[in-house]
């Protein structure tokens, strides 16, 4: 696939960003005290679709690799980066308020084609300290004490995430997927 094509995505995704941030700025009332914003969500999402999609790993070098590319400050309507603790601040209240929200939003406008779905699941390792975890067995890592992340993404052409269930590591795969499937109405057909 060639660059042209790649960026042409790439917008269209930030298309289907921006009307996810107008869904979900529709219903807020805005605080007229204070200075004005000089970031919207659309512009902060935007900002870590970016992040997610260049494989950036932190928000020190999201900031720089923002300010460096003029053609995406110029897709989404910036002059310079937020700061990397303003990224940190409201990531975590995107994720904390908003998530659930935009996957809906983005699954019923990407509308993604789940002829061939993918389940699997992935462990995490906790703390030591953490009295919620539980001990599993992994093919990879041997016994770990921690949670897994079970996903049900897209298998054609780009793999999407769409639903995910976050348990403690001894809970069996086969019955998070059970949930995945039924919670969702998929059905699936097994090969082996």
């Amino acid at each position: 696939m060639n660059i042209k094509a790649q960026n042409k995505k790439f917008l269209k995704l930030l298309f289907v960003v921006k009307k996810v941030a107008e869904a979900l700025t529709r219903g807020i009332k805005h605080n007229r005290r204070g200075r004005p914003r000089k970031f919207n969500l659309f512009q902060i999402i935007a900002c870590l679709v970016y992040k997610v999609k260049k494989g950036i790993k932190s928000f020190r070098e999201l900031e720089y690799r923002i300010n460096q590319d003029t053609e995406f400050k110029r897709a989404i309507g910036m002059e310079e980066s937020p700061d990397y603790s303003y990224f940190a601040k409201l990531s975590r209240k995107i994720e904390e308020e908003y998530m659930q929200d935009i996957r809906e939003i983005l699954i019923a406008e990407i509308e993604p084609d789940i002829g061939i779905a993918i389940v699997d699941s992935t462990p995490l390792r906790s703390a030591k300290n953490d009295s919620e975890a539980k001990i599993d067995i992994h093919i990879t890592i041997g016994f770990y004490r921690g949670y897994k992340l079970h996903l049900l993404c897209t298998g054609k052409e780009e793999v999407i995430p769409l639903f995910w269930i976050l348990t403690t590591a001894n809970k069996h795969d086969s019955t998070q997927e059970e949930l995945l499937v039924k919670k969702h109405g998929i059905t699936i057909r097994r090969y082996y």
